[in-house]
């Protein structure tokens, strides 16, 4: 059985599996579609206000300016655990 999304906690590492069906901003859609991709494994980082654990997924841009998404899991994002033991 898999982990719910609201039993994460900060440094629990996850794998995005699927561009959720629901409307998004285009910002957000690309970097599911990266995370995705790029096969990304991120770190819960903090859980917000409202109870969701997020995450913070550093990028380069074209100008090669650094920045960061901040992303909030929701109850339709489809992720798996990645395993936290260090081998």
């Amino acid at each position: 059985m898999s982990k719910s999304w609201r039993d994460l906690c900060v440094g629990d590492r996850i794998s995005f599996l699927e561009i959720p069906q629901v409307f998004m901003h285009e910002d957000t859609l690309q970097l599911y579609q990266r995370l995705i991709e790029e096969s990304a494994v991120v770190e819960v980082c903090e859980i917000d206000k409202y109870g969701r654990p997020a995450i913070i997924y550093p990028y380069i841009n074209e100008e090669g300016k650094e920045g960061e998404h901040w992303l909030a899991l929701e109850e339709y994002d489809v992720w798996e655990l990645v395993n936290n033991k260090i081998l």
